[in-house]
């Protein structure tokens, strides 16, 4: 897999700081599922015309940004939750 340069890694935090800005709300106390965020994530992507980083990049995005696992094996996200469509629209 090819490394990404480093104006791709401002790029992308930039554009994960927009979305997070945008469609969730922080908060230690929070936790989401993240299929339901990938995929808040993926249409605000490309309703703002932006592609898409794949599940396993975003992962790793949120790992980097201090939004970790709730576990081991499990699919939920702590720290985050998705604001209401309406709001985030």
């Amino acid at each position: 897999m090819e490394q990404p340069t480093l104006a791709q890694l401002e790029s992308r935090n930039q554009i994960m700081d927009a979305f997070i800005t945008e469609c969730a709300e922080v908060d230690p106390a929070y936790s989401v599922r993240l299929a339901e965020l990938y995929n808040r994530y993926a249409n605000w992507s490309f309703a703002n015309s932006i592609r898409p980083l794949n599940s396993n990049w975003f992962g790793k995005e949120l790992d980097a940004l201090g939004f970790r696992r709730l576990g081991v094996l499990t699919s939920f996200r702590q720290g985050l939750r998705l604001r209401d469509e309406q709001k985030s629209s």
